[in-house]
């Protein structure tokens, strides 16, 4: 069908685009509110974080990993923009997969929960000039494995952590 120049069909056009851009910016705002911080404390039903699961997004700030979770996959938080990590919670977390925390900035010491077995390779590999952080592996008592370059990239000893066994 044809419209006179400028008629039913181009309003109807620009007015599509104004929502549309009205959508994107109310979306960007609701996804920087979640993004500044993930705590998962409430969520009694996850039991697995999946592979991949926020991989390069712009998710930042701390997060808080559930007593319900057994497993974080494989760069499920890879490239991600954290800095804080609380696994104060995570009494059911057995594994902690490879590149799980890969080129994050994470900030702070590492506390391994004593359900934790195995730590997966390059699992906190930082960023390059990441913060100083600290590894506390004291309540760790079910702890099996270290994978390869867990904690590759961070001088823990140059940066005054504290390796605890």
């Amino acid at each position: 069908h044809s419209h006179a120049q400028g008629g039913p069909c181009r309003e109807d056009h620009r007015r599509l685009g104004l929502l549309q851009h009205e959508a994107h910016v109310v979306l960007e705002k609701v996804l920087e509110a979640f993004l500044a911080g993930l705590d998962l404390s409430d969520a009694t039903s996850l039991v697995s974080i999946g592979e991949n699961a926020f991989r390069h997004t712009e998710l930042g700030g701390t997060l808080v990993i559930p007593a319900t979770v057994t497993r974080i996959g494989t760069s499920a938080f890879a490239h991600t923009k954290l800095t804080g990590l609380d696994l104060s919670k995570a009494t059911s977390l057995v594994e902690i997969g490879d590149y799980a925390f890969h080129a994050t900035n994470l900030t702070g010491t590492f506390v391994i929960p004593a359900t934790v077995s195995r730590i997966g390779i390059f699992a906190f590999q930082g960023k390059p000039n990441s913060q100083p952080k600290s590894l506390d592996l004291s309540k760790a008592t079910s702890l099996v494995r270290i994978g390869d370059n867990a904690f590759s990239g961070i001088d823990l000893a140059e940066h005054g952590g504290i390796w605890t066994y």
